[in-house]
């Protein structure tokens, strides 16, 4: 059923605001073991604290995250291309379930670099300023690495080595593309944390959804001009 004039824009918005909530309280209650990790790292009150419960939030994140945030970005992927969509509980396990190896593999992948770098930053920022500045600067390029993994394996069939190796190269590749998907995620995470409910409904739904249509333009750039 269509309808049109502000009923239509209203019944649009609603339908829009319902996937994005929907989503993201999928998303939220399957990593919420990792969100209560993370809620008690950052109340730690010295490091062994902080080191114990970093610990297990690193072993559960392939198990938990990378899975349900392929699944996520799988999903937003549907919307933007127009693809079937079907009923929307539905549709994200079913790529949670098809992907899991998958995300799991790559998530120890991902999980072990990150925990590197975080081990670094940890130990390193202390001996130096300066080195604690290179350490954040490679964790917001590893950061956009991370997510533009995530578009390429909703998008793509490829296995890991190829998924990784590309994800690489666009992040070197195409710098604006980066520079517009970190500002999405921090003016998304900037709101989360100013009101609370932002994160609980929406923040990630729709940063995987907004970084995917800037990743998926530029796909389209790019498939555009090897076709000339």
């Amino acid at each position: 059923m269509h309808y049109s004039g502000f009923v239509g824009l209203f019944y649009t918005g609603a339908e829009w605001i319902m996937r994005f909530a929907i989503m993201n309280l999928l998303w939220v209650f399957i990593n919420s073991p990792l969100i209560l990790l993370a809620l008690f790292i950052v109340l730690a009150p010295e490091g062994k604290t902080m080191i114990a419960y970093a610990i297990p939030l690193f072993i559960l994140s392939p198990f938990l995250l990378f899975p349900s945030t392929s699944a996520l970005f799988a999903t937003v992927r549907d919307w933007i291309t127009q693809d079937y969509i079907g009923y929307l509980g539905k549709e994200y396990f079913k790529y949670f379930r098809t992907n899991y190896k998958k995300s799991v593999m790559a998530g120890f992948i991902l999980a072990f670099i990150w925990f590197v770098w975080v081990f670094d930053l940890f130990f390193l920022q202390a001996v130096h300023v300066f080195l604690g500045v290179l350490l954040l600067f490679f964790g917001t390029l590893l950061y956009a690495f991370t997510i533009v993994y995530f578009c390429l394996n909703a998008h793509y069939h490829l296995n890991i080595k190829s998924t990784l190796r590309n994800a690489f190269l666009l992040t070197l590749g195409k710098p604006f593309m980066l520079f517009l998907i970190l500002i999405i995620h921090i003016s998304i995470y900037y709101i989360s944390f100013r009101f609370l409910f932002v994160f609980f409904l929406f923040s990630f739904s729709i940063s995987s959804y907004l970084s995917f249509y800037v990743f998926y333009r530029f796909i389209l750039k790019v498939e555009s001009n090897i076709t000339r």
